[in-house]
């Protein structure tokens, strides 16, 4: 895929960074760039995704009950620790 120049301002000591990490990685620092813009944007991508999920799922009325959510955490670090709840609260039939 064809690549388009981009401009960047960086701080001194991000520049700093960015040059070390490119020489210890012995790579231009625009490919650094890239690899770094890449993965954030993939995380933002998976995080929208994932709120979008459970957006949806809150809008089908199905959770988990505080009451539910307060014994589980109510039983980290004891002998009986409760698996994860399963959702209490759905909407009428």
């Amino acid at each position: 895929m064809p690549s388009t120049p981009y401009s960047v301002r960086l701080d001194a000591e991000l520049k700093s960074r960015l040059d070390a990490e490119a020489a210890r990685l012995e790579r231009p620092a625009s490919w650094v760039l890239h690899q770094a813009l890449v993965a954030y944007l993939d995380d933002k991508d998976a995080e929208r995704r994932h709120l979008e999920a459970l957006a949806a799922e809150a809008d089908r009325g199905t959770f988990v009950s505080s009451a539910a959510m307060g014994r589980w955490v109510d039983s980290w670090d004891t002998a009986e620790e409760l698996p994860p709840p399963e959702p209490d609260i759905v909407p009428p039939r």
